[in-house]
């Protein structure tokens, strides 16, 4: 037998059945309520250092180097490494892979969609953005909902003779169930959500073409959810014709949609596919550059 104050030594089986040494702790004298304690303590001085980190990082409008978070917060450069890089792999800070430089990640973004975290992600996005409406000449906007309308977070216009009338101002707002980005978002959105909203909420009519059935309505969000991708055929304005897609975070979720605008010259059924083509991969490389990762879903 191990004499007092030393490990004791049991065997185990490794998950190829080989028996090696395990060490087993020996009393060390504390009470379990003093233990409990302990591990109270390091937990309680561990989730400080996290939430100081994050509050950091945060606080900073510009992406921060390792070494400005470890003399913020005043910790060593290898605990801020470890948490940085744990916070990254879980999507709560998000880190350049060019200039090595911290930011608030994507996890945080969904957990409020506040105008902070919405001008977040249009700035990460906006290179994306401006490199699609540049390769479609058309006009390119990012979009989010709000209950029954749909947010127009920013707009890339491409040439200026293939802007509709309707781009060149557009609203703040706009009905959810009349455009291609709404129908979108709301088809990534539980149904039971989206049954109870339209109890509520009536579906206006814009033009001859605006879905103002709830039936109807339900049965092409089932669609635009198998298809990845909706089409706009002058539900909301007469003329504005083009397609959406989801932009899908790394837990397969959906909060944002890219809304294409397409000129008349491109809505034939080849230009169509291209430009739901090319719109899914931008999507794709957004959340790729904004979080690191992949999304599970791939449209």
């Amino acid at each position: 037998m191990a004499a007092e104050g030393t490990r004791a030594v049991a065997e185990r089986a490794d998950s190829r059945g080989v028996r090696r040494a395990a060490a087993i702790p020996a009393d060390d004298g504390q009470s379990p309520d003093e233990r409990d304690g302990f591990h109270a303590r390091y937990a309680h001085r561990t989730a400080r250092r996290i939430l100081g980190v994050l509050g950091f990082v945060g606080a900073h409008t510009a992406p921060v180097r390792l070494t400005d978070v470890s003399r913020g917060t005043g910790l060593d450069t290898g605990t801020t490494h470890r948490i940085l890089s744990t916070l990254v792999e879980a999507g709560y800070l998000h880190k350049d892979a060019r200039t090595r430089r911290y930011s608030i990640g994507f996890e945080i973004l969904k957990l409020g969609q506040t105008a902070p975290a919405y001008s977040l992600f249009v700035a990460r996005s906006q290179p994306f953005l401006v490199r699609l409406a540049a390769e479609l000449g058309a006009t390119v906007v990012v979009a989010s909902r709000q209950g029954p309308q749909v947010m127009l977070l920013r707009a890339i216009h491409g040439p200026a003779d293939a802007v509709h009338p309707f781009c060149r101002n557009l609203p703040e707002f706009v009905d959810a169930h009349a455009t291609a980005p709404g129908k979108v978002l709301l088809a990534y959105s539980p149904r039971e959500q989206v049954v109870s909203l339209y109890k509520v909420v009536p579906l206006r009519r814009h033009t001859a073409r605006t879905v103002t059935n709830p039936t109807k309505l339900l049965a092409e969000l089932e669609l635009i959810r198998a298809q990845h991708y909706a089409a706009d055929n002058s539900g909301l304005v007469q003329g504005l014709e083009g397609i959406s897609v989801p932009v899908f975070n790394p837990s397969g979720d959906v909060n944002y949609a890219l809304w294409v605008h397409l000129p008349p010259d491109q809505r034939g059924n080849a230009a169509r596919r291209q430009a739901i083509a090319q719109a899914s991969r931008t999507a794709r490389e957004i959340i790729h550059y904004t979080t690191g990762r992949a999304p599970l879903v791939w449209s």
